[in-house]
């Protein structure tokens, strides 16, 4: 049993709000928390104060897998048992607490007395909207409706303000960042697909026609030879389940240790791969649309996008299973493979201006990202990590040693009297700028950093460490370049 340690301070913001609502009268609210912030901690707490007054608790998830995965939550820890209404599973009606899958509540519903529930909890709240989930929502009455959600976004555009009356958000994407309770993705831009000509279907690209151009034009060799540069372990979201059985079958093939998950995965074989995964016997843990709600992975440092997908909350999702602070973990990389990241942008600033008036509408991260032609990176600044400096951002060119440089606008970066320091006394976000001056190849920045910190560079992975401390003095000196 793993014992409840409380909730975090924003935890215990969103949980009074949630409340205070309640006592002014507002009966639907719903509470929005950014992917990998304790969305389900904070309700099972609430669950946990209504089951000491003997309240009545309805849970309705959307998907069977996670029914069990809920209940056990509040079992282990919260110490609280709870009724599970999934198919053949036995059912314990009498019990005060209920966790159903909504395909499961609509068959059953009506055994229960239309005010027996106190309190309704619908977990993934973007499919609230369903037609199945209101005939269950409306046929109960005298309740508190609580919706979570990381991405309160629908792919037919209906505003939430048709259910519920209060948004809540306690902590915004960016401060959670920058309090360490998640961590900020670095995007790797691989390569844009041509989708023209493949049909929509349900508001997204049409997945056999989406794999057949895959196909064509070979991204699984792509893909297995991005995997094999790669370090941590990762989550590899596939089109379908061909394409997720091909890039398992191709991983192993080359020597990657993969296993995969789809729909028809038995719940019991899910738990032992996810264990092998935990454990370091698999590095690569592969599916598609399984892991996009409900996967709590926070080890993983990379994730994978095989994919284009027309769905900002499913881009939201995917990016999202690699946000999970853990020990050491700097950042997750999100290897796209399908230019997603160019049509959606960052996720930091996802949850700005949202609001229950409005459907699906997200603005691009300002600047619109870029692609370095360095490094091949997302630039969402006028520098990218690697020690690229955006062309366009210029206004000034001087000569050193028959080489042309840019000098930035108000000169807040001397590129002369970089080119004059002692290498000693040059700071990390320096070195790439000295380097190119010097017509020094792309390693020596690497080397320097190494030599200036005492990195080993007999261990494999000493050009990551290397990148890492260079990325983080850029990206504290990034007012030098603004």
């Amino acid at each position: 049993m793993n014992s409840f340690k409380g909730l975090f301070d924003y935890q215990i913001k969103g949980k009074n709000e949630i409340y205070n609502a309640f006592k002014r009268g507002i009966d639907k609210v719903c509470f929005v928390l950014c992917m990998g912030l304790g969305k389900t901690t904070v309700v099972c707490d609430i669950i946990k104060d209504g089951n000491n007054y003997n309240r009545k608790t309805l849970v309705l998830v959307h998907r069977d897998n996670l029914v069990r995965q809920f209940a056990k939550r509040l079992l282990d820890q919260f110490n609280i048992a709870s009724g599970i209404i999934l198919g053949k599973h036995k059912r314990e009606l009498y019990l005060p607490i209920q966790i159903s899958s909504r395909q499961s509540m609509i068959k059953i519903y009506k055994k229960f007395n239309r005010e027996y529930f106190n309190l309704i909890i619908v977990d993934e709240a973007h499919y609230i909207l369903g037609d199945s989930y209101l005939e269950i929502l409306n046929y109960f009455t005298n309740y508190k409706l609580i919706g979570i959600t990381a991405t309160p976004f629908r792919k037919d555009n209906k505003p939430f303000g048709e259910l519920f009356q209060e948004l809540i958000i306690p902590i915004k994407t960016k401060e959670a960042i920058e309090k360490k309770y998640i961590v900020p993705a670095k995007y790797v831009y691989t390569s844009k697909i041509d989708m023209s000509g493949v049909k929509t279907k349900n508001f997204d690209y049409d997945e056999t026609q989406m794999f057949e151009r895959f196909s064509q034009l070979h991204i699984t060799d792509h893909v297995v030879s991005l995997a094999k540069e790669c370090i941590g372990k990762s989550i590899v979201y596939c089109i379908n389940v061909a394409h997720t059985k091909e890039i398992c079958s191709a991983f192993n093939e080359s020597g990657l240790k993969a296993e995969y998950i789809i729909g028809d995965t038995p719940i019991n074989e899910r738990e032992i791969i996810y264990d092998r995964f935990a454990n370091g016997n698999i590095q690569f843990l592969i599916n598609c649309d399984i892991l996009t709600e409900g996967a709590d992975f926070p080890f993983v440092l990379n994730v994978f996008i095989v994919r284009v997908t027309k769905s900002f909350a499913r881009y939201l999702q995917i990016v999202g299973r690699g946000l999970r602070a853990f020990i050491n973990k700097e950042y997750c990389t999100i290897y796209d493979i399908g230019s997603n990241v160019l049509t959606f942008g960052d996720f930091i600033d996802y949850d700005d201006d949202l609001s229950l008036k409005t459907g699906v509408e997200k603005k691009l991260s300002k600047p619109k990202p870029k692609v370095c032609p360095a490094c091949k990176a997302i630039m969402f600044n006028k520098v990218c990590s690697c020690g690229y400096i955006s062309q366009s951002e210029v206004k000034e060119k001087i000569i050193i040693n028959g080489i042309e440089f840019k000098v930035l606008d108000k000169n807040k970066i001397n590129i002369f009297s970089i080119s004059r320091k002692n290498v000693k006394d040059l700071e990390f976000h320096e070195m790439p700028i000295y380097a190119k001056m010097k017509s020094y190849n792309s390693q020596w920045t690497l080397h320097q950093i190494a030599h200036r910190l005492n990195i080993n560079k007999d261990i494999f992975n000493w050009t990551v460490i290397a990148r890492r401390e260079l990325a983080k003095s850029v990206e504290e000196n990034k007012h030098l370049y603004e």
